[in-house]
């Protein structure tokens, strides 16, 4: 869940993203929109994912998000019909950020 959480703060709310709103009604509305955003590129990672058989966690998020915004922002130009070749165009992408394996003796002690 941790992990989660510095991703939002990282990725999605980095200091090119300021929030916007000065009314907190708009700021909780805008917060719900990153959370929105967020879990949304979670589930096309893990469909992704799943069709190659890897971990979700095992793909790199910050590349997956600037994928899959750059797909929605190009939703609009593209022919209906080609949706779903896009769409798995996508997918296929995605599994190309996979992350390199960790080593096991990684101990940082305190």
């Amino acid at each position: 869940m941790e992990l989660g959480f510095r991703e939002i703060k990282q990725t999605m709310l980095d200091s090119a993203y300021h929030l916007r709103s000065k009314r907190p009604d708009m700021v909780r509305q805008e917060l719900w929109a990153v959370l929105l955003a967020y879990n949304l590129i979670r589930r096309i990672m893990t469909m992704a994912a799943t069709v190659t058989g890897i971990w979700p966690n095992q793909l790199s998020f910050s590349s997956s998000s600037m994928a899959v915004i750059q797909y929605f922002s190009s939703v609009s130009i593209m022919s209906p019909g080609n949706i779903p070749i896009h769409w798995q165009h996508l997918l296929d992408t995605l599994v190309l950020f996979k992350l390199p394996a960790r080593r096991e003796d990684r101990r940082y002690p305190r």
